[in-house]
């Protein structure tokens, strides 16, 4: 389920299942108990749908899925077993035939949808649902930004002609940027110190098998013995741009380091793309890391049913290239669901907006600001800190 990027700039080998760490959940019945609980919830489900989209809908499925997980989980805490240590892990469920024959057709979902194809917010929602009962501290809860995906949770990451805030405003967005080829390493909102732990990747679709790319962060030693210049990463010599805040300027933005946290663990907050170096040889240390997860990455295809955990601090993500397709049931369709620890929650709270009918909406900007007050405890810089 590995894949090799037959393009420059993608993956420098083929990977093997063993880099993966996979469970496979497909024979334990998961989505028919799922669709139980709901069916439960909502007594005229399926024509009546939950729509994870309204705030109401979102508390009164989460509520219910807590309640019944806490007495028969979906899957059992040593799953994550080895999620400390690889900081990502593939939950294969089974797919009904007809969420995965599910062709996109209006983004982000809505009850306009086949009934089908919202099985994948249900199944985001539902292994949200069962993290924040196995693992209470690290997952406190779901959160967006008002100002990506019109605000909502569960978004769609498919080529998309439009999609609507929820102000009514359309806005035409292509969130895979299929004509870019290969989707650079990242981690999610890396100019921000305030940003969701793990990231939950559902699979509805990926007919043309296309891979997601990581790069798990090897320890400081590891580092150093490939020749990357751990203490000029842990410098407050690096900035980044915000994606959509254009009109700040390079110079007010805080000066940070790349890697932080436990030498044995490290974190890291980057993107290739967004990460300007302040001098030459902060370039070059951050270069030759690049060039390293480069050649480390691993890669996993996504398909649908699948739900890949993703640790925000811990590596860097991306995709493999694919080639453009005419055809909407071609396309490759992945849902995002963010999670958020306790500590983070603590800070994203003070920037909340009551006005967005959503449970758990922050602004981005505010969350910019508040993350230059709110530093991340593991880092600390003499001069300019972050």
């Amino acid at each position: 389920e590995t894949q090799k990027e037959p393009r420059a700039g993608g993956f420098q080998h083929a990977m093997g299942d063993a880099c993966v760490a996979r469970v496979d959940l497909s024979q334990r019945g998961g989505m028919e108990a799922i669709r139980n609980i709901i069916h439960k919830e909502f007594c005229d489900w399926p024509s009546a749908r939950p729509n994870v989209s309204c705030g109401r809908d979102f508390e009164r499925l989460w509520q219910a899925f807590l309640e019944e997980f806490t007495k028969r989980p979906l899957f059992g805490k040593d799953s994550f077993s080895d999620f400390d240590e690889k900081a990502h892990l593939l939950l294969s469920f089974a797919f009904p035939e007809e969420t995965a024959q599910a062709t996109p057709t209006t983004r982000p979902s809505t009850l306009e949808d086949p009934p089908q194809s919202m099985d994948a917010d249900y199944l985001a929602l539902a292994v949200a649902c069962q993290l924040q009962l196995h693992f209470p501290e690290q997952v406190s809860g779901v959160h967006s930004f008002s100002q990506l995906y019109g605000g909502r949770l569960v978004t769609d990451i498919v080529p998309e002609a439009k999609h609507k805030t929820f102000e009514g405003k359309t806005r035409h967005l292509d969130h895979t940027k299929e004509s870019e080829g290969s989707m650079h390493l990242h981690v999610d909102d890396a100019d921000l110190m305030v940003r969701a732990q793990l990231q939950l990747l559902v699979g509805v679709k990926n007919v043309s098998k296309t891979a997601t790319a990581f790069a798990v962060i090897p320890p400081d030693n590891v580092l150093l013995k490939n020749g990357c210049d751990t203490a000029v990463l842990r410098s407050c010599r690096y900035r980044h741009k915000p994606p959509n805040l254009f009109d700040w300027k390079e110079e007010e933005l805080l000066a940070r380091p790349v890697l932080f946290g436990p030498k044995d663990k490290p974190m890291i907050q980057a993107d290739e793309k967004a990460l300007v170096a302040l001098d030459e040889e902060a370039g070059t240390a951050w270069r030759r890391l690049l060039k390293y997860l480069g050649d480390q990455q691993s890669g996993v295809m996504v398909g649908p049913g699948d739900v890949l955990v993703l640790h925000n601090y811990r590596m860097l993500h991306g995709r493999v290239g694919m080639a453009p397709v005419e055809t909407l049931g071609q396309r490759r369709w992945v849902k995002r669901l963010w999670l958020s620890s306790s500590k983070e929650e603590e800070k994203l709270q003070r920037c909340a907006l009551p006005q967005v009918p959503h449970p758990r909406i922050f602004d981005r900007a505010t969350a910019h600001s508040v993350g230059l007050a709110c530093r991340h405890p593991s880092i600390s810089c003499s001069a300019g800190g972050a």
